[in-house]
């Protein structure tokens, strides 16, 4: 099952300095993957698979960057989220998104060699689901990466609740459980490579400058704002 609502929404060798390094998520069911990279200076990129638009953090800025026209636009997170809360417009879940049981932590998982916190799903009849559903490490050097997914999780929170909607109680139990920490497991989609090696800086620049404020107000936000449910 996936949980995980995506919305626009970096890694060290313990005791070591912060590096370049790029890791990869493949999913348990259809192939699909997702990749993450990190700067040595903390900027940070994040390609969820299959989306038409991939998350930068680019000079302390988080954006999202779309692909789905001829030339990439760029857009602030924090002005985009401006201009939904004028508008009123987020994200309302399908009925029933997360409400197949309760999330309940038990024990410890190892996923690609790692060990985290795993997150199971208790079922109505009791039954817990017969693996976790969400993995988290605690390892520091996960730190940056860790803090790519939380921005991820809290705009979809955020989306949510301008939509005058209330945030899946299993959703808000997921982002408390990851906290600091980073997925290993999640969504479906489960840690599968971290390589440490130079990765080339043009990956973490703006392919261009981002749309003011102005501009944005003026775009439809249903093809903006790239919220998808889990299935």
């Amino acid at each position: 099952m996936r949980f995980l609502i995506v919305a626009i929404l970096l890694l060290a060798w313990p005791g070591t300095a912060l590096a370049d390094m790029r890791a990869t998520w493949q999913s348990l069911s259809n192939g699909s993957q997702w990749t993450a990279e990190a700067a040595d200076n903390g900027d940070g990129r994040l390609d969820p698979s299959g989306m038409a638009y991939y998350l930068l953090r680019s000079g302390g800025e988080l954006h999202a960057v779309y692909t789905n026209a001829a030339a990439p636009r760029v857009v602030r997170i924090r002005d985009l989220q401006q201009v939904m809360r004028e508008r009123g417009v987020g994200f309302r879940p399908p009925p029933g998104i997360l409400e197949q049981g309760q999330f309940v932590a038990r024990g410890d998982a190892t996923i690609a060699g790692r060990r985290g916190r795993a997150l199971y799903l208790r079922f109505e009849d009791g039954e817990l689901s017969p693996r976790p559903m969400i993995v988290v490490s605690d390892d520091p050097a996960f730190a940056p990466l860790g803090r790519m997914f939380s921005d991820q999780m809290e705009f979809s929170i955020t989306a949510i609740r301008i939509a005058g909607a209330t945030p899946p109680e299993n959703f808000l139990v997921a982002r408390r459980f990851i906290g600091d920490g980073t997925p290993l497991l999640f969504a479906g989609y489960s840690l599968e490579t971290i390589d440490a090696a130079p990765i080339d800086s043009k990956r973490f620049e703006l392919p261009g400058a981002p749309m003011s404020l102005e501009d944005l107000r003026g775009q439809e936000l249903r093809v903006l704002v790239p919220v998808r449910p889990g299935q």
